[in-house]
């Protein structure tokens, strides 16, 4: 069974350009010694496709992807403005092919999304394909299944550190109270205003951790609502 994936691109336009952006996906298959058997390799691939698809692959600027276990699939540039991924799994259900397509959706998000147009999604075409054939066995669309705000991402998605920011916060707060109250009713004692030192500054490492994790967790919720999504297939 067969995969294809189309995502709407700007500013790849050639063989070298498509390589850098799929390089952090760490698909690329390494050219081997021998271009003889990376010739079998890609030859052998392309008599997956329908005659149609592989012609056009035979036309466009192109490259050898391997998603994971050896499924192999190429990336190419056959029309302007976008990349078409086309992924082959031997003897798959269709159960199996999806999984791995939305893996491969997974991977690609973060690495499309600085290059797709805006107002654009980042896939407008997923599609199964039967071995040699052109009619989709079946259709995706992509949706976001993490559609909810950050106070229930924190709440629900990251309960221990939920639980830390409030301790945190409640530490500092405490101390920064006991702190003003020495620098007002404390007077000049000695051991009063070494102790307030202390005070501060257990104050100022309680607050500089609040910020971190409120920044540490903020940056988690921005990647969880982007990058893990849902294909619905029919």
């Amino acid at each position: 069974m067969r995969a294809l994936i189309n995502a709407p691109i700007v500013d790849v336009e050639s063989k070298q350009q498509l390589i850098e952006l799929l390089q952090p996906t760490g698909w690329l298959v390494r050219p081997s010694a021998d271009k003889a058997v990376d010739e079998e390799l890609t030859q052998s691939l392309l008599e997956k496709f329908s005659p149609h698809a592989r012609t056009r692959l035979q036309l466009a600027d192109r490259v050898l992807i391997d998603v994971g276990n050896n499924e192999y699939g190429m990336a190419s540039l056959e029309n302007v403005g976008a990349i078409h991924f086309r992924v082959v799994k031997d003897n798959a259900r269709h159960e199996e092919m999806q999984h791995l397509v939305e893996g491969v959706c997974k991977t690609l998000i973060p690495v499309l999304e600085s290059k797709t147009p805006a107002n654009q999604p980042v896939f407008t075409r997923i599609e199964l394909l039967e071995a040699n054939s052109s009619s989709p066995a079946a259709s995706g669309t992509m949706t976001n299944i993490h559609t909810y705000g950050f106070r229930q991402f924190v709440r629900f998605e990251r309960v221990t550190e939920y639980r830390l920011f409030w301790f945190l916060l409640v530490a500092f707060v405490a101390t920064f109270a006991v702190s003003v109250a020495l620098a007002f009713f404390g007077g000049a004692d000695a051991t009063l205003v070494e102790i307030k030192g202390w005070v501060e500054r257990i104050s100022s490492a309680f607050l500089v951790s609040t910020l971190t994790s409120i920044i540490t967790l903020t940056i988690q919720y921005q990647r969880w609502k982007s990058v893990d999504v849902r294909i619905e297939w029919s």
